[in-house]
């Protein structure tokens, strides 16, 4: 039955097949060699090589045959900074050129969208914070940055920048800011808290809190700036509302606020 197959298959491919009775045909690593060791009975084995992507181990040693290493790499993957940039580029929110969106992340992806908005040239805005917490294995300290709001991000762009953060896959929708100057206004205030290293964090729904009063600050960074006072634990903390994104709290002096 072999000597059959073996026949057909070398004569489809131009090879004598010379009567020799009593031989036996076998196949070994891809090369049908004859026992009778016959060299006009043996098919090279580049001639059985089907397909051009199998890496070549032909006696003859021919480069021709042989499919380059780099053929079977895959391109190398662009490197994901582990904190990017809260602001691309390094400016004043209200400069920003273009209307500001608010985009919807998809779970744990703000800081990827970052880098590929970055990489993109598209500006955004994503205000993070500093959380330090204990492990429970070693009991030592753990510092991680996080997104102030999670699973948002804020960008300005124009339709054409749109489908550039739409090309991410990282998305679950965009967010129209309506009122542009109210936004502006409120973001210009956590951006203006971070340039100056004011404690930033967002409002954790599970602390008891008691509301205050709302006020206005009369000092520092966020001179000017009207929310609702809190005590939390004891501190004077400040409730920010941002439009579309929540709310966040920063720590305030009581005597650098007055009732409005």
């Amino acid at each position: 039955m072999r000597n059959a197959e073996w026949g057909v298959r070398s004569q489809e491919r131009g090879h004598e097949v010379p009567e020799t009775a009593g031989s036996k045909v076998c196949i070994h690593n891809e090369t049908i060699i004859d026992e009778t060791d016959n060299p006009k009975l043996r098919i090279p084995h580049s001639s059985l090589r089907t397909s051009p992507w199998q890496a070549c181990t032909d006696e003859t040693d021919n480069p021709k045959l042989r499919t380059p290493h780099s053929a079977f790499r895959t391109p190398p993957m662009t490197p994901l900074s582990s904190t990017p940039n809260t602001r691309f580029p390094e400016r004043p929110i209200t400069d920003a050129v273009h209307p500001w969106w608010v985009v919807k992340v998809l779970s744990r992806q703000e800081k990827a969208l970052a880098d590929d908005l970055r990489l993109a040239d598209v500006e955004y805005y994503l205000p993070m914070y500093r959380k330090v917490v204990r492990r429970k294995d070693n009991g030592k300290l753990r510092k991680t940055i996080l997104p102030l709001f999670s699973g948002y991000l804020c960008v300005a762009a124009s339709k054409e920048g749109l489908r550039e953060v739409y090309s991410t896959n990282r998305t679950a929708g965009i967010i129209e800011v309506r009122n542009q100057a109210r936004f502006i206004e409120e973001i210009s205030t956590v951006y203006r808290a971070y340039d100056s290293g004011v404690d930033i964090e967002p409002l954790n729904q599970g602390i008891n809190y008691k509301t205050g009063t709302r006020v206005m600050v009369l000092g520092g960074p966020l001179r000017g700036f009207q929310g609702v006072v809190a005590r939390c634990n004891g501190t004077v903390k400040l409730v920010l509302s941002i439009e579309c994104l929540g709310q966040a709290m920063v720590t305030v002096r009581s005597v650098d606020v007055k009732p409005v």
